[in-house]
């Protein structure tokens, strides 16, 4: 996954002391190959946009709610919608920060997707993906 800020965050990170929630957006251009049982899947691309709040205290990112909306397509042409939220999401010390999404297909195919990041959204991990039936 790549990712584009529209609104950057890290410009409007609170002064050293203070408390701030600051709104941001981000716009991802999300590919993924998925694998299910160790097996590859798919493969699915298109844009996704992020809509977030993220909270600070003394300048330290303490928990963020984000919510997703996006359609992706895969190689055959199936057109998947993606939405994923995160509800007041912790940042723990390590600045990890876990989710997970839901691809749902137009001819029948779904896909729950579990990812890990960094705080700052630089490192994305797909963690793992569970196939429903008929995704073949």
């Amino acid at each position: 996954m790549i990712g584009i800020t529209s609104t950057n965050l890290f410009a409007q990170l609170p002064e050293p002391g203070k408390t701030k929630s600051v709104p941001w957006d981000h716009l991802y251009y999300f590919y993924e190959d998925i694998y299910c049982d160790g097996v590859w899947v798919d493969f699915v691309i298109g844009p996704m946009c992020w809509n977030n709040i993220s909270h600070f205290v003394d300048g330290v990112a303490v928990w963020e709610i984000s919510k997703a909306k996006g359609m992706v397509t895969n190689l055959k042409g199936e057109n998947f919608r993606l939405n994923c939220s995160m509800v007041k999401a912790s940042i723990p010390i390590d600045g990890k920060i876990f989710w997970h999404t839901h691809l749902l297909g137009n001819k029948g195919s779904a896909y729950m997707l579990f990812f890990s990041s960094n705080a700052d959204w630089s490192d994305i991990t797909l963690l793992k993906a569970v196939c429903t039936e008929g995704n073949e």
